[in-house]
Parts: structure tokens; C-alpha cells; sequence
């Protein structure tokens, strides 16, 4: 859950650029990959990416942080596969309907890239209705992509209803 120690310990990663934080959070995450029936079967570790309007006001991007780093300790792939074709307003206090509308067409494959029949886990920080997760996924399917299943540090909110199986 997005709540106390962990929600703090991600706010200082997210938006005070504590890079260093990458380190004990892609720790916290390999582990639990690493116990995923999937673990042995995955392909490529592909981070969830951010528009370049958002990287000129943050030092890093945390979704990018984190992957490289799990990648790296799960003995996986990193392939930015995705590339975020636009920016748009922060999901920040959308609805589940408005969160999907934002997203909706802002993902694209990385030019050159082919993922036919690759079995992909998608990471990002944090998850709260799963509209971007959503939209990530569609894009790698539509490439080909026989399975996609998605990682988090944490996930927002406390009703299940609001998040979908992607």
C-alpha cells in the first residue's frame, strides 16, 4: 500500500530527487520477482516512460531508476521498449475515466524495436487505477507481446474495484 514509511520513503525518491533510494527500493522489488512462477520464464524488465517535457524538470525518472537497477539484480533484460509520445496533464487527482483518457494514445514502441511472442514485466513507482499501466500494456500486446505483467513499489488507493487487471 501506498501508505506510511513506504509512501514517505517514495515522495523523497519521487519528487526530491533521492536517486539513492533506488537502491533499497529495486531491493524490496527484485525480491518479490524473484519469487514470481513467471520470474524464469520473462524476457526483458520495460520501464513504464516519461515524456521529455517531464525529464527537463526532474534529475532522473524514477521509473527508469528503479528498472535498471531491478533489471540488474534479477538477472533480467532492461529494454525501454516504450517511448511517451506527448505530455499531457499529471495523472495527480484524475478520475479512473479521466486517468485513461490522458493516457490513451501517449505510448508508442521504441523505433526498431520488436517484441513478437516476449513475455515482458512492465515496472513503474507507483499504481493507482492502472489507466498508464493499461495503456503500456495495450502498446506491447498490440506489438506482439504474448504476456505482460506489471511490477509496482506500491499501489494507491485502498479499494480494489479501481484497479483492473491489465
Amino acid at each position: 500500500a501506498y501508505a506510511g514509511g513506504l509512501r514517505t520513503l517514495l515522495r523523497a525518491f519521487k519528487f526530491h530527487a533521492r536517486e539513492e533510494l533506488d537502491r533499497d527500493l529495486s531491493a524490496r522489488l527484485a525480491r518479490v520477482i524473484a519469487r514470481l512462477a513467471i520470474y524464469e520464464e520473462l524476457d526483458a524488465l520495460v520501464p513504464v516512460p516519461t515524456c521529455w517535457q517531464h525529464r527537463l524538470h526532474r534529475p532522473f525518472h524514477p521509473a527508469t531508476a528503479l528498472a535498471r537497477q531491478t533489471a540488474r539484480r534479477c538477472h533480467i533484460p532492461y529494454a525501454p521498449l516504450l517511448v511517451r509520445t506527448g505530455g499531457g496533464p499529471h495523472q495527480l487527482g484524475l478520475s479512473h475515466t479521466a486517468r485513461q483518457q490522458n493516457v490513451r494514445g501517449r505510448f508508442k514502441l521504441t523505433r526498431g524495436c520488436a517484441v513478437p511472442g516476449a513475455r515482458l514485466l512492465l515496472l513503474d513507482d507507483v499504481m493507482t487505477t492502472g489507466a498508464t499501466a493499461g495503456e503500456c500494456a495495450r502498446v506491447l500486446k498490440a506489438a506482439g507481446a504474448d504476456e505482460v505483467h506489471v511490477a509496482v513499489i506500491a499501489r494507491a488507493g485502498d479499494d480494489p474495484a479501481t484497479l483492473r487487471h491489465v
